[in-house]
């Protein structure tokens, strides 16, 4: 008999967990630490961005929910997304000393993907 992929079934348990995390009310008394815990890199928008997690410049310190995004990245990194239309925050692209970036002020006023920063300059001929 063959046994499971204890990796495997780990990973599957840590997907499940994001799965909880984004469905419903994000107000929710149980999410109110996980969103604590990863409000360095936006909370729930950490599982929007396309992310490394060795360029992230905030980690976790409590290693499950470093095993979460750790994991979620496996799924994202599968993801082809046009870069204009990719989350800006904690993205693997667009870094400062090989760094992502993540400033809460700017999120809050609703500027979340690269397109609302780019500026394209259309002249007329």
């Amino acid at each position: 008999m063959d046994m499971p992929d204890v990796e495997i079934i780990h990973q599957s348990l840590m997907l499940s967990w994001v799965k909880r995390l984004l469905q419903g009310d994000a107000q929710q008394t149980w999410k109110i630490i996980p969103w604590e815990i990863l409000k360095g890199v936006g909370s729930s928008l950490i599982f929007h961005s396309n992310y490394c997690i060795k360029k992230l410049a905030f980690v976790p310190e409590l290693e499950f929910y470093y095993d979460l995004i750790k994991c979620w990245q496996l799924i994202v990194s599968k993801q082809e997304v046009p870069f204009l239309e990719q989350v800006i925050w904690n993205n693997k692209n667009i870094c400062i000393q090989n760094k992502t970036i993540y400033f809460d002020s700017f999120y809050k006023n609703g500027i979340i993907f690269v397109e609302e920063v780019y500026y394209t300059r259309i002249i007329p001929f």
